[in-house]
């Protein structure tokens, strides 16, 4: 309470300087009650000090200081208002003279100042000021019944504190700097003091004390704080306090504890003309917006903004949206309530020159399909594409999200030529599309476009080949010369999921032109992601042998997919769920490849720099032809042995019930082996560094353990295995004394070890 008085007393003596010098102290009467408010503010902090001390311990006390905080901060209040009404008179100006410019500008640096040349502004502050005074003296007058120790703001006598209070200056570490001695801390005080002081960069400095407890690091923090030549270096000084616990002890309480969800912004919502950011995604959909809510236009990020009619239909949410000019962030939800264009037009979002992230949510998808009167779909849907056609984004729009929408089609600014304009757009994602029958196909217009996603369009069966077909230039005046230009020309990532009827993807380059990475369809290319279609074969344009910058392909879940050939520059392959999948060949630069539940698998051939391979529930057969450097197994049912791959340098096998033999690995430094309980021979490995084998059930050490002699062996077993063993009495002991160095543990230590690693992490 005291930094509020310290600010403003400044600002109140300024103003009444000023006042004089600018010949306005005779108008109205204002400058009377601005001298008062000044005489007001020095009478209440002389005695603040002590109220602060005393509420703690008083709730009368703490109902007075609260009483004030009210004042203080409709006195700041009043100076906002200032603040915006200069705003406006500046901006009403900006057209005059130069005179009328240096005016406003001086005006600026006093906003009350130069509010009260208006005479009508001039008569409400002065009426708002007045109040407030009367306020002030009754304050006043009532502090007189708690008899304030009006000195304790300079050096006063310490006055005796009672047991509660002392006990409460304990735990709210208040400074009392008569009880600290000491010529160290005096010392660490002044050399601290003189580093913050005096240092000449710019930059934020933060000193850490640190030390273990009771040795005195608040109070030196707290010495330092109140050190003159840091009080005198600098304007403002934060610390921290405990006020925001009572606020929100204090919000719990009237809420009665419950977790009660918002059902109204509240209207005073209105009056926070300085508001930058507003989130209240994730609130209920049924949440109203207040009216007025345009009036907010400082607002920067605006977030979950539900869109919503009135009762009796007259008024929109949306329209509220037009105003705020300013927006750079903006999420709309709900935007199944808009009956009609005309309302989604009032958004203006077009206009929005500084929007650069916007997104469109419509909640009600899913009931769609329970509507049974077709008549009343069609209308739904046909209103759905009217009104994301008037929510076109504006040209500088870099990340766009359209979720839940249930029309056929999508709007004519997602065709050609219209995205021509979009030439900033990075990001887009269409999710939740259940009626859309077709992709725009002004998308691989966009120059700027990096990723796309499209997420959960049933209804799409069919690519065709104008989704990525390039675009042709005649050049005026060139003798019918013809440019062509690359589709998707900068798009590095695309991720297609939950296209479940997607049966077909025309792409094919034409034999006929010249395809160079200035003409080749999506060049940029860097990942691709497709689950849960269709689709049989992947297109042949994607698997241009010109087409250097693919490195990494996911294929999950493609229930009819047969084969992956020809992808000369991938890196990184992941072919999980399907069951089809007999064939991969041609991708010679592919170093790791997992393959997941493809239990037709035959072929794997056209891998020559293949570095690691990981196989799970899918048939061992491919094991034959490859030479990994790193080889993981997973699952595999019927795998009985592992023999002759002399370039396997790591190994892991897990859950493979009927493996009994590894052998013939002669480069393998690291081998782990899990719940393979029949296991019988491990030879052929004579540069094994790390054996690592793991079964809660192990009742007895494998054999093939006297057999191989590696540096390391960590051992997970049952509980009764690893104590027999680390009794040193066990014979089991004899089957790994050989080996160096070893860890041994039963399954619930391990879970015990991980669970600590993760609460330290």
């Amino acid at each position: 309470m005291a930094a509020v008085l310290d600010a403003l007393a400044p600002y109140v003596k300024k103003l009444i300087t000023g006042m004089a010098e600018e010949e306005v102290s005779m108008l109205l009467g204002v400058s009377g009650e601005i001298t008062k408010l000044e005489d007001n503010m020095e009478s209440i902090k002389a005695f603040l000090a002590d109220a602060e001390r005393r509420r703690l311990t008083d709730l009368t006390v703490q109902r007075w200081v609260n009483k004030l905080k009210d004042a203080m901060y409709d006195a700041t209040d009043i100076i906002d208002m200032c603040h915006l009404e200069a705003d406006k008179r500046r901006v009403s100006t900006e057209d005059g003279s130069s005179s009328v410019k240096q005016k406003v500008s001086a005006g600026c640096f006093q906003p009350l100042l130069f509010c009260l040349r208006n005479p009508v502004f001039a008569h409400k502050i002065g009426s708002q000021i007045k109040e407030l005074n009367q306020r002030l003296d009754d304050i006043h007058k009532e502090a007189d019944r708690f008899k304030f120790n009006v000195g304790l703001g300079s050096n006063p006598e310490p006055r005796k504190l009672t047991d509660a209070e002392r006990s409460m200056q304990k735990m709210m570490s208040e400074f009392n700097e008569s009880s600290i001695v000491g010529e160290k801390i005096e010392q660490d005080t002044r050399e601290l003091a003189q580093s913050l002081i005096t240092s000449g960069s710019h930059d934020i400095k933060v000193v850490s004390i640190v030390g273990t407890g009771g040795m005195g690091k608040t109070t030196l923090a707290q010495k330092i704080f109140k050190d003159t030549s840091v009080q005198e270096h600098f304007k403002v000084k934060v610390v921290g306090t405990g006020h925001l616990r009572d606020v929100g002890m204090k919000i719990i309480r009237k809420c009665g504890g419950l977790p009660l969800a918002i059902k109204n912004l509240p209207s005073s919502t209105v009056k926070l003309v300085h508001l930058r950011t507003l989130n209240v995604h994730g609130l209920s959909a049924n949440v109203v917006i207040p009216k007025g809510f345009g009036g907010l236009t400082n607002l920067r990020m605006l977030l979950g903004f539900p869109v919503h009619m009135d009762m009796d239909g007259s008024w929109c949410s949306l329209e509220e949206i037009g105003p705020l000019s300013q927006l750079r962030k903006l999420s709309l939800h709900g935007l199944e309530n808009v009956p009609a264009s005309s309302l989604a037009e009032t958004a203006r979002i077009s206009s929005k020159e500084h929007l650069d992230y916007l997104e469109l949510h419509w909640s009600s998808s899913g009931w769609m399909e329970l509507i049974r009167d077709e008549i009343e779909k069609q209308q739904r849907q046909q209103a759905a594409e009217e009104v994301l056609g008037k929510l076109c984004p504006p040209s500088r729009v870099q990340h766009l999200v359209i979720k839940g929408y249930f029309g056929h089609i999508l709007p004519n600014w997602m065709m050609v030529p219209a995205t021509g304009a979009f030439k900033s757009l990075m990001l887009l994602k269409l999710t939740n599309l259940p009626c859309c029958t077709k992709l725009p196909d002004g998308l691989c217009r966009l120059p700027c476009l990096k990723g796309l996603n499209i997420i959960d369009a049933p209804a799409i069966k069919s690519v065709g080949f104008e989704f990525q077909a390039s675009s042709s230039l005649t050049a005026v005046g060139g003798g019918g010369t013809t440019a062509t230009s690359a589709a998707f020309p900068n798009l590095t990532y695309v991720h297609l999921d939950g296209l479940c009827e997607w049966e077909e993807w025309d792409w094919e380059e034409h034999a006929t032109v010249d395809v160079t990475a200035g003409t080749m369809a999506v060049p940029a290319l860097e990942g691709l992601t497709i689950k849960n279609c269709k689709l049989s074969c992947l297109p042949s344009g994607l698997a241009n042998s010109k087409r250097h910058a693919l490195r990494v392909l996911q294929l999950y879940e493609l229930a009819n997919l047969t084969s992956v050939e020809n992808f000369p520059s991938i890196v990184e392959l992941d072919v999980f769920r399907c069951p089809k999948l007999k064939r991969i060949s041609g991708l010679s630069r592919l170093h790791k490849i997992r393959i997941v539940c493809c239990p037709d698998l035959e072929v794997l051939e056209g891998v020559p720099s293949l570095g690691s391979l990981v196989l799970e529930d899918t048939t061992s057969r491919i094991l034959a032809i490859c030479k990994p450097k790193e080889l993981n197994l997973y699952e595999l049912a019927n795998l009985t042995s592992v023999e002759n791959f002399p370039s396997i340098v790591e190994l892991h096998v897990f859950d493979c019930p009927k493996l009994k033999r590894i052998g013939g690995l002669s480069k393998l430094h690291k081998i782990k082996i899990v719940r393979c309980p029949n296991m019988e021979v491990l030879e052929g490995v004579a540069l094994l560094d790390n054996l690592e084998l793991g079964d809660a059930n192990m009742e007895t050490l494998p054999g093939y353990l006297q057999a191989v002699n590696p540096r390391y062996l960590d051992l997970i077993c049952s509980k009764k295995l690893c104590t027999s063993i680390k009794s040193g009495s066990s014979p089991e002991c004899d089957k790994i004394n050989h080996i160096a160095k070893h860890d041994i543990n039963c399954k619930e230590d391990s879970d015990a070890e991980s669970q600590e690693s993760s609460e330290e992490d």
